[in-house]
């Protein structure tokens, strides 16, 4: 009876042993990784980059204005010898949209590298994408004299500027930079990697 408890007994400690040797492993190599950026392989980075750029234009943060464009121009006119000045005034409404994000297009494979489980992904700089402002999103709120679409061309040039001026004076850009994390995480998550690190 003796024998057989000092059996058991050797045999846990045994058991012990080995697996205090394998959870130790285990946890040196965790715990070695922490401190080490390791690339991706090859193959897996070139995949994972070829799915990032077929994405895109990814659009993170939008800006919508109302604009009030004033224009005048004045000329004068001869009436019985008499010159006559003539002020010709307009003013438009224009609603527009200014789309800012990244373009993950410019991902290259140097961009990328994991830490232990966790993706680790530099970002190029947000961009503004588009300034829109269609023919249909002028609205005309007071005329006085002839107006042609040349002569108004101009001004809504100037509308364009103006607007992509007031979405970087709003901070646009940051605010791009700002709400990524949550949707680019959420994306590169369904590549299959656990963890997302933006940088």
């Amino acid at each position: 009876m003796k024998k057989i408890k000092i059996v058991f007994i050797a045999l846990c400690a045994l058991l012990v042993i080995i697996a205090g040797i394998i959870i130790g492993r285990k946890v040196t190599t965790k715990d070695w990784n922490l401190f080490e950026r390791t690339p991706l392989s090859a193959e897996n980075t070139a995949n994972v980059v070829s799915n990032i750029k077929k994405i895109g234009e990814l659009t993170t943060a939008s800006y919508y204005e109302e604009l009030v464009l004033k224009d005048i121009k004045t000329d004068t006119s001869s009436i019985l010898g008499m010159k006559i000045p003539n002020k010709d005034e307009i003013v438009l409404i224009a609603k527009g949209i200014v789309r800012a994000g990244f373009d993950l297009s410019k991902i290259t494979e140097e961009d990328l590298s994991m830490n232990v489980d966790t993706l680790v992904i530099s970002l190029p700089p947000a961009e503004i994408f588009d300034i829109i402002l269609n023919p249909s999103d002028f609205e005309t709120y007071y005329e006085q004299g002839k107006w042609s679409q040349e002569a108004l061309r101009p001004v809504k040039a100037d509308a364009k500027d103006l607007l992509k001026r007031h979405a970087i004076e709003a901070g646009i850009l940051s605010k791009a930079a700002e709400s990524a994390s949550g949707n680019i995480k959420s994306l590169f998550k369904t590549f299959g990697f656990s963890e997302v690190e933006i940088r």
